[in-house]
């Protein structure tokens, strides 16, 4: 899902995906996401603790 989202390849999405807050950040700050994207990876962000 990430790669798909980063890369502006068409990804249906079947389940829920949860992504890693880094990767939620980064897809926000480069990638070209609709308003349904971003919704969705805002509210399926995980935080992993060090």
């Amino acid at each position: 899902m990430f790669v798909a989202l980063y890369k502006g390849i068409e990804y249906k999405i079947s389940e829920d995906t949860y992504l890693p807050e880094a990767a939620v950040t980064l897809l926000k700050e480069k990638a070209s996401l609709t308003k349904e994207q971003k919704e969705y990876i805002e509210s399926h962000t995980v935080k992993i603790s060090k």
